[in-house]
Order: C-alpha cells, then structure tokens, then sequence
C-alpha cells in the first residue's frame, strides 16, 4: 500500500525540503549549511557565512520562540546550540511541510 511506504515518503520529501532550505541558504545570511536524511533535518545558523561563527544565543533563542509562535516546534541541537533540528512527523501532508518549511524560511529572512 502507497500510504504505507513513511519511510520512502520521508526520503523523498525530506529531499525536496532540504533542496528548498539549501536554495534559501544561498540568499539568507545566517543560514549556514542545511543537512538532514528524511524527516531528520539540521538548519545550522551562523552569525557570519565564511568563519562559520556560531549565531548568538540570544538570535537563537528569538528564532526558536518565532517559531514555536508559528505553531512550529524545533529543537537546538550541535555543539554550540546554533543548529535547528526539524523533525516533522511522517505522517505529515505535503502542504503542511511546505507550508511550515516556508514559514521557517521567512524568520530565518528576518534575521
């Protein structure tokens, strides 16, 4: 059964939201490097695009509270706390995570 198949989904999904997120990072300045497999996905924030320095606490926190007033959940995660990992469900409709990876977009723009 089509519906059965998460996992593919995910992947192919994933791969889609990822490539979007990549295509923003070349536009948006504190957008580092997106990585992610699937639905596991890291969005690492940087206060500068060449030394790769860390986004300030502060910047991220403002950011994660955008988010989660957005209705999105997100939690810091790498070893300077400055790498957002979205973990959307996989059972998630399409339009949603279009919709939530947009919204990411646009308050990481605002930054």
């Amino acid at each position: 059964n089509k519906e059965d198949d998460l996992m593919g989904r995910a992947a192919k999904l994933g791969a889609e939201m990822v490539a979007k997120l990549q295509a923003a990072a070349r536009k948006i300045n504190i957008i580092g490097e997106v990585r992610g497999r699937g639905f596991f996905i890291g969005i690492e924030l940087v206060a500068d695009k060449t030394t790769k320095e860390p986004l300030p606490s502060d910047k991220m926190g403002a950011i994660l509270g955008d988010l989660l007033n957005a209705g999105i959940t997100c939690v810091p995660a790498g070893r300077y706390h400055n790498v957002i990992r979205f973990m959307p469900p996989l059972v998630i409709t399409q339009d949603y995570l279009e919709k939530a990876t947009g919204i990411l977009i646009d308050i990481c723009r605002k930054y």
